[in-house]
């Protein structure tokens, strides 16, 4: 009997240890993504969770995948009201190792299709339109901790509405952005992608 008590109690100390943070760690079920936009809008964009399998439109969702030509996108959405919300999708390329990279990446070679990355604004519930679209034109992106199953980092980039002619300057400012999440989610819903 004291046996399987000593056995218990080690079990609840690491069931402890592992639910606790000390915050010098990351959560690595807890994936987030925020930055700063200004220009033709402005405000602050925060989404953080796994998205559920079965509902993308009224809860926030973080996740980066690789696609089939090796490129790591981040894909978030975040619930504005009435089902609808605002989506941001980069495509940081095919990121190997920790370090700075530009975006957006060039094509890959043997890829079927071409994602450089933007973000959606007022993305209508039946995921049909949105009323503002900006498409990445240009920035970086710091990786600070690259593994197969987690990336980290800060970004900074410069977006162009899509439905307008390219001004000298960007249409839309991203600063401050950092990101921490998970690699590999299976369940990446097709607006990411």
């Amino acid at each position: 009997m004291h046996r399987i008590g000593a056995n218990l109690g080690r079990v609840g100390m690491a069931l402890l240890l592992w639910s606790c943070s000390d915050g010098t760690g990351t959560d690595a079920d807890n994936p987030q993504l925020t930055f700063s936009y200004s220009g033709e809008r402005s405000g602050a964009f925060h989404a953080q969770g796994t998205r559920p399998t079965h509902d993308i439109g009224h809860v926030a969702f973080v996740t980066a995948f690789r696609t089939a030509v090796g490129e790591l996108q981040v894909c978030a959405f975040r619930p504005t009201s009435g089902g609808a919300g605002d989506l941001a999708v980069f495509n940081l390329g095919p990121v190997t190792y920790p370090g700075s990279y530009l975006l957006p990446p060039p094509a890959q070679p043997g890829a079927l299709s071409y994602q450089q990355g933007f973000a959606g604004f007022g993305v209508d519930s039946a995921r049909t339109g949105m009323v503002d679209l900006f498409t990445l034109s240009g920035g970086s992106v710091e990786i600070s901790t690259l593994s197969m199953t987690r990336v980290s980092g800060s970004l900074v980039a410069s977006l162009k509405h899509a439905e307008l002619p390219e001004p000298p300057d960007p249409q839309l400012t991203i600063s401050g952005g950092t990101f921490d999440l998970l690699i590999g989610d299976p369940n990446v819903p097709a607006i990411c992608q």
